[in-house]
């Protein structure tokens, strides 16, 4: 059914689900005076430190620091989306999801006439596979065998041009275009997208295909590789192809592999490497990184060893910037020149490319290689150079102690002082939720509450206020949520906030009745943002001049920048 589930049901739902029986579904959880308490199924440990509240209807583990709802514990621990967990969470109570009627195009839910052509589509391919002799040698001398077809649910489509409206009873012609099966000519005629092609089936994090990918078998005929169109149920940039097999073959997934293609997939995964993904033809961004993070802790980018892999790296690289932490890694690998994972894998074996992934950069290693290429850091022009060149990658990393270090180490290379933090960092982790000014602890009261205010309001230059994102403890986060993709109610965004340690912080705000009256927040909101930007551009300026060498010059800029304050 397509529209948005009403925030009534879902506030619904989650008071009426028992958080200790959906969680002790899924874990042993032992009576432990007023709480339940258990081993942490997000972290390894052998002595228990997670906890469960029947009372606050509230998780929380003290050794991970992950907590939530029980609406929060499905989506992680199941690993789905916000929509997947309120349909999963609404049955296991008998409920059905309701649907409010209206709702934009960009948040309604792919059809179940769509999505029945693809599952139609993927059998009828599937069975044609199996009667194609050449389709078959073909997977065959590409080391694909007839049970990794069967688990990737490969296929083949036939030469004709008409073929799926004539095969697929009970398909309308219809939604045969709606899910980017069948194209129509500028005659208006319509043929079928896939012809004479191996057929990989792009399925979604619940198992349902969406789409496909196509790989001619002969030299000449067309581009080599064909993805499915944009439709609704597939959008190309958001979508990885095997994580959903991927996420099947292990309960838990220590690092995910990213590599270019299906049969660089389907090699690894032959040799017994399965923790690996594929991008859809597109580069890997940030919604792939999201995506991926929800999964493992680990990234490692696979790449070709030529320019253009190291280019492709290194984009990659600034996409993941703003998703890293020191729980969240990513690591980037080269392969030797002319060689793909589908190749080299098997040159080397399973053990030998295991070898080569162990060897792997660490990101921030290979950003700072890469900025200092071709400096000389034992200059002092350059070590400035260097210093200028670093900071908007930092400016880009979340609050934490990741970027504490990562702006140590560019400090100590470009050779300028810093202090002793483990106090301060101290003093942050007990006061954590204390942070925000009020100001911006008002502004935020406003966004948990009222999620669509930042793509309702009009300002200016919206890109200006993007500053905040890694300058503000509270309120930086919530923006760069929303800035990402909209969310549709307050849930979905306390949701997608649950790795922050200003979490439970957070939730009690939202949960505070808002004394303002809604017609207005839309202009207290505007006011007040603009105060915060002009105080944290300010402070910023201060903590700027302090943090470098005490010279002449800077004491001359620093008397500039007082005088301009004061005017």
């Amino acid at each position: 059914m397509s529209g948005r589930i009403p925030q009534s049901f879902i506030n619904d739902l989650v008071g009426k689900v028992d958080i200790v029986e959906v969680i002790g579904s899924r874990i042993t959880l032992k009576k432990t005076g007023k709480n339940y308490s258990g081993l942490c199924p997000f972290h390894n440990e052998k002595t228990p430190s997670f906890s469960v509240s029947p009372d606050r209807q509230f998780f929380h583990c003290f050794g991970c620091q992950e907590s939530g709802t029980a609406l929060g514990f499905v989506m992680l621990h199941d690993r789905l989306g916000f929509v997947e967990a309120v349909e999963a969470l609404a049955g296991s109570i008998g409920l059905d999801v309701p649907r409010e009627k209206n709702s934009s195009p960009t948040e309604r839910q792919p059809d179940s006439e769509l999505l029945e052509a693809l599952s139609k589509a993927t059998d009828f391919y599937k069975t044609q596979l199996r009667s194609s002799e050449p389709a078959k040698q073909y997977l065959q001398s590409r080391g694909v065998s007839g049970a990794l077809a069967r688990d990737f649910q490969l296929g083949y489509a036939p030469a004709g041009w008409q073929v799926l409206e004539s095969n697929l009873n009970g398909v309308t012609k219809e939604s045969l275009v709606d899910a980017g099966l069948v194209s129509q000519s500028e005659k208006g005629k319509p043929y079928d997208r896939f012809r004479d092609r191996i057929i990989f089936p792009i399925r979604n994090t619940r198992g349902q295909i969406i789409g496909f990918g196509g790989r001619l078998m002969a030299s000449d005929g067309g581009p080599k590789y064909l993805n499915s169109p944009e439709t609704q149920a597939f959008k190309k940039g958001e979508e990885l192809y095997g994580l959903y097999e991927a996420r099947k073959s292990q309960s838990r997934l220590e690092k995910i592999l990213v590599v270019e293609g299906y049969m660089d997939v389907l090699s690894l995964v032959q040799s017994g490497i399965a923790n690996v993904v594929a991008t859809l033809g597109t580069a890997t961004n940030e919604t792939h990184f999201q995506k991926l993070f929800r999964h493992t802790n680990e990234i490692v980018l696979c790449f070709d060893g030529d320019a253009a892999g190291r280019q492709a790296g290194w984009k990659a690289l600034e996409r993941a910037m703003p998703a890293l932490t020191d729980q969240k890694q990513v690591k980037l690998v080269f392969l030797p020149e002319a060689e793909d994972p589908d190749t080299l894998v098997q040159k080397l074996g399973a053990e030998g490319f295991e070898r080569l992934l162990q060897n792997s950069t660490p990101g921030l290693s290979y950003l700072i290689n890469k900025l200092s290429e071709g400096l000389d850091l034992e200059s002092l022009d350059d070590k400035a150079k260097f210093f200028g060149l670093c900071q908007p990658y930092i400016e880009k990393m979340k609050e934490g102690i990741l970027k504490e270090l990562f702006q140590e180490k560019v400090s100590n290379i470009a050779g300028l002082k810093t202090e002793a933090r483990s106090q301060k960092r101290g003093a942050q982790r007990r006061h954590v939720g204390l942070m925000g000014s009020k100001l911006e602890i008002k502004l935020c009261s406003y966004l948990l509450k009222y999620p669509d205010l930042w793509s309702r309001i009009k300002l200016d230059n919206k890109e200006e206020y993007l500053y905040l994102l890694n300058k503000t403890p509270l309120i930086g986060r919530i923006l760069e949520e929303l800035q990402n993709s909209s969310c549709a109610d307050s849930e979905e965004l306390l949701v997608r906030l649950m790795d922050e340690p200003n979490y439970e912080y957070l939730m009690n705000l939202a949960r505070k009745p808002l004394e303002i009256d809604a017609s207005t927040i839309e202009v207290e909101f505007l006011e007040g943002i603009s105060r915060l930007l002009t105080t944290v551009k300010k402070q910023d300026k201060r903590k700027m001049l302090e943090n470098l060498n005490q010279t002449s010059s800077i004491s001359d800029l620093k008397e500039f920048v007082s005088l301009e304050e004061k005017n």
